[in-house]
């Protein structure tokens, strides 16, 4: 439903980012549907601002909760929390907590707020609180110094538990780990509903995008490969299928990028775990433009592109196949815009969209704002002020902004500000930027 952050980063106070949508708006009524209830929910948000505005930090902030909320338990006595990552543009933001919100329909169909406010070293104040019966109930509250104090909803031996509670760890955890039903129910939901692609770079080399690709696809149903072979077909790549090759592990692990810093037992496990290449079939023409064979490529010969489009393909296809929430750091990584566009269109299509999967990108791709894709309470920026503070906003909060203007002609022509400000060429170059040949 929202996730909400604050002094994190370039994010000093706090900013919300929402998936419900404005009632009052009745534009492309596809784009949303209903969750549980009387909730009704956005099937996709996008961010849109500057370089270094912020766009990122948001999703880093909720990607690195959601892993920090899956590994607390593993802190160990006085280890430093890394989400701790505060805004240092002033004298005082460096001293106070970080905090993050997150409300959310669990896999039981109830609705949830979770908050945590931590600092370096320890948790300052951790709450859960649900709606079984549409009121708000306490699951628990945990503050700085006092006795959790606890509802109804949590049932079993919860103060030996307590008392073996680190200071930097998270209660939701440890009980979920400790047999806690209702708190494994919750902390389930941040195991399995998100996928995160906020880091898209190669790890190393091609050839470890490849294994791990690889690895990727034969995990996932019959049905997600054969529908990623289709979408990778369609979009004009020359690529009419794919197939797997057992990899050359002994020339991948000899990479001096790789050498000196794995263990012998890391290599014997890549080797068990990660044992194939994929390779892309490719019709060959004879002089006539008559097919007479196919050869295979490896995805390491294919353009950046082509590699990017493998990936985010299966994560959005995961996505719509189990009905998850997929978190993208620059969806248009490499890509036209056209493909783009088709790949949100699946999300926002009713049709294939069966299973409500929700999918939240940054983009600085303008076109996407004129294509009939978003609605206006879908649409976001993050701007960042003269004192290196980020803000970030809905288009549905900016004041004269109709469903039937150019979105993406008023956003580059700065109305809906998020823009860059680029200094008159004047400033390098002097006036020669002005003189006529």
């Amino acid at each position: 439903l929202s996730f909400s952050v604050s002094n994190y980063r370039s994010i000093k106070n706090k900013a919300t980012l929402s998936l419900l949508p404005v009632k009052a708006f009745k534009e492309i009524p596809g784009n949303v549907f209903n969750a549980v209830g009387k909730i009704d929910l956005l099937r996709s948000a996008v961010i849109y601002g500057a370089n270094a505005s912020g766009k990122s930090n948001l999703l880093r902030a909720f990607e690195q909760f959601v892993t920090f909320i899956l590994s607390s338990t593993n802190m160990k006595f006085k280890q430093e929390i890394s989400l701790f990552e505060p805004f240092l543009l002033d004298t005082q933001s460096n001293r106070k907590p970080v905090s993050f919100e997150v409300e959310f329909i669990n896999d039981e169909q109830v609705r949830c707020i979770y908050i945590v406010e931590l600092e370096s070293l320890q948790i300052l104040k951790e709450e859960l609180f649900c709606y079984p019966k549409g009121q708000k109930t306490k699951v628990f509250s945990r503050l700085k110094n006092k006795p959790i104090e606890y509802g109804t909803l949590i049932k079993g031996e919860k103060k030996s538990i307590e008392a073996r509670l680190l200071d930097n760890q998270l209660f939701l955890s440890k009980g979920a780990n400790e047999n806690i039903l209702f708190l494994q129910e919750i902390y389930k939901y941040f195991e399995v509903n998100y996928y995160f692609l906020t880091q898209f770079t190669s790890v190393f080399s091609e050839s470890f995008l490849s294994n791990i690709l690889s690895r990727l696809i034969r995990e996932s149903p019959i049905e997600i490969q054969q529908k990623l072979k289709t979408l990778i077909s369609i979009f004009d790549t020359g690529i009419i299928s794919y197939e797997f090759e057992k990899s050359n592990q002994s020339q991948l692990l000899s990479l001096p990028e790789t050498k000196d810093i794995f263990t012998k037992s890391f290599e014997n496990t890549w080797k068990n775990e990660f044992n194939d290449d994929i390779h892309t079939l490719h019709n060959v023409f004879d002089k006539k433009g008559k097919i007479i064979k196919q050869t295979t490529f490896s995805i390491s010969n294919e353009s950046s592109g082509t590699r990017s489009l493998f990936v985010i393909a299966l994560l959005m296809l995961s996505a719509l196949e189990d009905g998850k929430i997929f978190v993208i750091d620059e969806i248009e990584q490499n890509l036209h815009p056209i493909i783009v566009n088709t790949l949100i269109k699946l999300f926002q299509n009713p049709r294939i969209n069966k299973k409500n999967a929700q999918l939240i990108c940054t983009t600085h791709n303008a076109h996407l704002l004129g294509d009939d894709i978003y609605r206006r309470d879908q649409v976001w920026f993050t701007e960042k002020n003269e004192k290196g503070e980020t803000s970030l906003y809905s288009l549905a909060d900016i004041e004269g902004v109709r469903n039937n203007i150019p979105y993406d002609k008023w956003y580059l022509s700065g109305r809906f500000g998020a823009t860059p400000v680029v200094n008159d060429l004047k400033f390098i170059y002097g006036n020669d930027t002005q003189k006529k040949k």
